[in-house]
């Protein structure tokens, strides 16, 4: 149902429909080592730059062997090295979200039902 899934996300905050294209910025303190991205399950990174001046040019360029996904159901993205210190220093444009007809979905929009029945 259309109406449920947009009322879900916009409760939510986040898409929950696969994106092959989700680009995010991250606030990070200094040493900081993960990060959670808002729209899981995740398929695949594409690129991280970590840059406090926010240019995010080709010298900002997080390398693949710098992090893993170490949950991609919980969109959690590990760092083997400390994270920059700044506001939405970090950008991260990854694939994320559910299939269409996924039964992650189905579940939602019964929930999201099933609350509306019970705030009556």
């Amino acid at each position: 149902m259309p109406v449920v899934q947009s009322f879900m996300e916009t409760y939510c905050g986040r898409t929950f429909e696969r994106q092959a294209a989700i680009t995010e910025y991250h606030s990070t303190a200094l040493g900081q080592a993960r990060v959670l991205l808002r729209c899981p399950p995740i398929d695949s990174i594409a690129t991280i730059h970590d840059d406090p001046e926010r240019v995010y040019g080709a010298s900002t360029l997080v390398a693949a062997t710098e992090y893993v996904t170490t949950n991609q159901d919980a969109g959690i993205v590990t760092f083997t090295r400390a994270l920059s210190s700044g506001i939405h220093n970090l950008k991260v444009v990854y694939a994320g979200g559910y299939a269409a007809g996924d039964e992650v979905l189905q579940l939602l929009e019964h929930a999201a039902i099933e609350l509306t029945w019970l705030a009556r």
